[in-house]
Protein backbone atom coordinates (compact mmCIF):
# COMPACT_ATOMS: atom_id res chain seq x y z
CA UNK A 1 0.00 0.00 0.00
CA UNK A 2 1.22 3.55 -0.83
CA UNK A 3 0.40 5.23 2.47
CA UNK A 4 3.50 7.45 2.65
CA UNK A 5 5.39 9.45 0.10
CA UNK A 6 8.57 7.62 1.03
CA UNK A 7 7.17 4.26 -0.06
CA UNK A 8 5.05 5.54 -2.98
CA UNK A 9 5.58 3.95 -6.35
CA UNK A 10 5.91 5.75 -9.66
CA UNK A 11 2.16 6.00 -10.45
CA UNK A 12 1.34 7.45 -7.01
CA UNK A 13 4.14 9.98 -7.35
CA UNK A 14 2.89 10.94 -10.81
CA UNK A 15 -0.65 11.43 -9.46
CA UNK A 16 0.65 13.73 -6.70
CA UNK A 17 2.65 15.78 -9.20
CA UNK A 18 -0.33 16.09 -11.59
CA UNK A 19 -2.69 17.19 -8.81
CA UNK A 20 -0.12 19.71 -7.57
CA UNK A 21 0.39 21.17 -11.04
CA UNK A 22 -3.36 21.34 -11.64
CA UNK A 23 -3.93 23.20 -8.35
CA UNK A 24 -1.05 25.58 -9.07
CA UNK A 25 -2.52 26.31 -12.51
CA UNK A 26 -5.97 26.98 -11.06
CA UNK A 27 -4.61 29.28 -8.34
CA UNK A 28 -2.42 31.19 -10.80
CA UNK A 29 -5.29 31.58 -13.27
CA UNK A 30 -7.58 32.91 -10.55
CA UNK A 31 -4.93 35.32 -9.29
CA UNK A 32 -4.32 36.72 -12.78
CA UNK A 33 -8.03 36.95 -13.51
CA UNK A 34 -8.70 38.84 -10.28
CA UNK A 35 -5.73 41.15 -10.82
CA UNK A 36 -6.60 42.02 -14.43
CA UNK A 37 -10.31 42.56 -13.79
CA UNK A 38 -11.80 45.88 -14.88
CA UNK A 39 -10.52 48.40 -12.32
CA UNK A 40 -12.92 51.20 -13.29
CA UNK A 41 -12.14 54.86 -13.93
CA UNK A 42 -11.44 55.75 -10.28
CA UNK A 43 -8.13 53.88 -10.26
CA UNK A 44 -6.82 56.04 -13.09
CA UNK A 45 -7.70 59.23 -11.23
CA UNK A 46 -5.76 58.09 -8.17
CA UNK A 47 -2.67 57.15 -10.16
CA UNK A 48 -2.43 60.26 -12.33
CA UNK A 49 1.24 61.07 -12.94
CA UNK A 50 2.61 64.30 -11.59
CA UNK A 51 4.33 66.66 -14.01
CA UNK A 52 7.44 68.51 -12.89
CA UNK A 53 8.15 71.74 -14.78
CA UNK A 54 11.41 73.69 -14.46
CA UNK A 55 11.27 77.07 -12.76
CA UNK A 56 13.99 78.70 -14.89
CA UNK A 57 15.88 77.67 -17.94
CA UNK A 58 19.56 76.75 -17.97
CA UNK A 59 22.11 77.56 -20.61
CA UNK A 60 25.81 76.81 -20.75
CA UNK A 61 26.50 80.44 -21.68
CA UNK A 62 25.31 81.54 -18.22
CA UNK A 63 28.22 79.75 -16.50
CA UNK A 64 31.74 81.19 -16.42
CA UNK A 65 34.09 78.54 -17.77
CA UNK A 66 37.87 78.55 -17.52
CA UNK A 67 39.70 75.91 -19.53
CA UNK A 68 43.38 75.48 -18.80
Amino acid sequence: MNSTLYSADRVTHLKIVVVGLALATVITTLAVALRVSNPGPEIFARQAPSVVTPVTGFAAADMPVTIR
